[in-house]
């Protein structure tokens, strides 16, 4: 399956927003004991702000997963294809 977005019913150019994406990290990492429980939150808040004044508006977050197939050679020497969930943050704007 590509990446590429598909022609097969695609909207219309004349769409109203435009949209920007960021991918939130799968994990987050942080030192036991030194967490305060709101460091996801605070990362999500600071790219909203930094954006909110280029004038994007925070729209929602979305997860969505991708599973990698191994090429030729890894298939050959027994790899495994493995599954990985992503969050993307979507912003918007009007156009």
């Amino acid at each position: 399956m590509s990446l590429e977005p598909s022609q097969h019913g695609a909207i219309s150019r004349n769409t109203r927003y435009g949209y920007y994406m960021v991918q939130i990290p799968s994990n987050f990492a942080a030192q036991q004991n030194t967490t305060t429980g709101n460091e996801i939150a605070a990362y999500v808040q600071d790219w909203a702000n930094r954006l909110s004044g280029e004038g994007w508006e925070f729209y929602r977050i979305d997860t969505m997963g991708m599973t990698e197939v191994p090429g030729c050679l890894g298939g050959l020497f027994g790899g495994q294809s493995t599954h990985t969930q992503y969050s993307i943050m979507t912003f918007r704007r009007l156009k």
